[in-house]
C-alpha cells in the first residue's frame, strides 16, 4: 500500500551533479545528471531519473502558452520540467509536484527546484502517493482546485486512464482549468498512448470532459509524440 503525504524537500547535496536542458531558446533548466554516495541503492530511480522527451515537449508548450494560474499540479513529475516551466512563467502560482516515489522527490525533483530563483523555489510543495481517492483528498484539502494539471508519459498504459481522469474531475477548476497530457501516440505492448487515451475520454467521459490534440511532434527518428488538452465541459456544451 502506498502512503499519500507531503514530502519535505531535501537539502542541497554535494553528491549531485547537474546538466542544463534547453526547454526553449529562452529557457534552460538545470537538472540532476548523476547522484553518488548517499542514497538507498535499492530505490528504483530509473524512471524518475531520466528526462523523458515528452516532458521537454510539455515544458516547452507550457512556456510558449503561459496561463495566469495560481495553482499547478504535475502528476508523476520526476525531474518536473513542465511544472518548473509553469512555475517560472506564473509568478503568483504555487506548484504541487507529485511522484509515486518519495525518493525521487527528494533526490531529483527538489534538487532541480533548488537551482531556481528563490522566489520560485519557495512556491513549491512535494507530494507522494498512488493516483486515487487518497491522493485526491490530500490535494483537494490542501490546495482546493487547480487551474493547470500536467502529466508527461503518464498515459503509457490503459490502466492509468481511469484513476487519472477521476482525479482530474475532482481537482480541475471547472471554469478555466486545463489539463495537459504529453505522451507518445502509441506505447507498443502497454496499450496506452495519446490515441487510445483520447478514445477513452470520448467513449466514457464525453458528458463531462472535452479532449483535443494541441501539438504533434514527428521527427522521423522516434514514435510520434503528442500533447492532449482536457477541460471540463461547461453547462450547455
Amino acid at each position: 500500500m502506498t502512503v499519500c503525504g507531503f514530502v519535505a524537500p531535501r537539502g542541497s547535496s554535494n553528491s549531485c551533479s547537474f546538466r542544463s536542458v534547453a526547454v526553449a531558446e529562452d529557457l534552460k533548466v538545470d537538472v540532476v545528471s548523476s547522484i553518488t554516495g548517499d542514497f538507498d541503492s535499492n530505490v528504483d530511480l530509473k524512471s524518475g531519473f531520466r528526462v523523458w522527451e515528452c516532458s521537454i515537449d510539455l515544458a516547452r508548450y507550457v512556456h510558449e502558452h503561459p496561463a495566469p494560474v495560481t495553482k499547478v499540479l504535475e502528476l508523476g513529475c520526476g525531474h518536473a520540467l513542465p511544472g518548473i516551466a509553469a512555475l517560472l512563467d506564473s509568478p503568483n502560482a504555487t506548484a504541487y509536484l507529485h511522484d509515486l516515489d518519495p525518493s525521487v522527490l527528494q533526490l531529483i525533483t527538489s534538487q532541480n527546484v533548488r537551482r531556481l530563483p528563490a522566489s520560485a523555489a519557495k512556491r513549491t510543495r512535494y507530494v507522494t502517493g498512488a493516483w486515487g481517492e487518497g491522493l485526491t483528498r490530500l490535494l483537494k484539502g490542501d490546495a482546493g482546485l487547480f487551474g493547470l494539471i500536467l502529466s508527461s508519459e503518464g498515459i503509457y498504459k490503459q490502466t492509468s486512464f481511469e484513476p487519472l481522469l477521476a482525479m482530474l474531475i475532482d481537482l480541475l477548476d471547472p471554469e478555466n482549468g486545463v489539463a495537459l497530457f504529453a505522451g507518445k501516440k502509441l506505447y507498443f505492448g502497454c496499450g496506452g498512448g495519446t490515441a487510445p487515451f483520447m478514445s477513452f475520454v470520448e467513449d466514457y467521459y464525453s458528458d463531462t470532459l472535452t479532449c483535443r490534440s494541441v501539438a504533434l511532434f514527428e521527427d522521423t527518428r522516434s514514435n510520434i509524440r503528442e500533447i492532449v488538452e482536457v477541460r471540463k465541459k461547461r453547462q450547455g456544451q
